[in-house]
């Protein structure tokens, strides 16, 4: 029964992550505009301003899309996949690897200065350590409980 919440929490977490990176993430130029980040992820070419202020804001004049497409893509794929699994197999304790591996891309990616500059990466960056914690916790308690 505990595998099931966990995995529950864990897909639920997962689709809100999900959905927060197509939501407005960095406001550049004037007047101000505002791009997700799987938005400039796509279609880089259609945010040129952004690169040029993301370069100015990291002091990286050769910063481009290419510097932090890894994260999100995987984060696209992991959630996906995850809620999924999470959601069909709850009673799986392997599906909770799905929230391990969601929450520590994520930490690993969003603690970028590009990334760090977005208006909503405090919130981003917790999503993805209670996706941490919760796919371990989960995990560990499982296990622990099957002995």
């Amino acid at each position: 029964m505990k595998t099931k919440a966990f995995n529950m929490i864990g897909a639920c977490l997962m689709v809100l992550l999900l959905v927060m990176q197509f939501v407005p993430f960095w406001q550049y130029g004037e007047p101000v505009k505002s791009v997700s980040i799987q938005g400039y992820v796509w279609f880089p070419t259609d945010y040129k301003d952004l690169d040029k202020e993301l370069q100015e804001q990291t002091n990286d004049s050769q910063f481009g899309v290419s510097n932090i497409v890894l994260m999100p893509v995987l984060e696209l794929l992991l959630c996906c996949a995850g809620a999924v699994f999470c959601f069909v197999k709850s009673d799986q304790t392997l599906a909770l690897l799905f929230p391990i591996a969601a929450g520590a891309m994520g930490i690993y990616g969003y603690l970028k200065p590009a990334f760090k500059l977005g208006s909503l990466w405090p919130m981003h960056i917790m999503l993805c350590v209670l996706l941490l914690a919760i796919g371990i916790t989960g995990f560990i308690m499982t296990l622990h409980a099957k002995k």
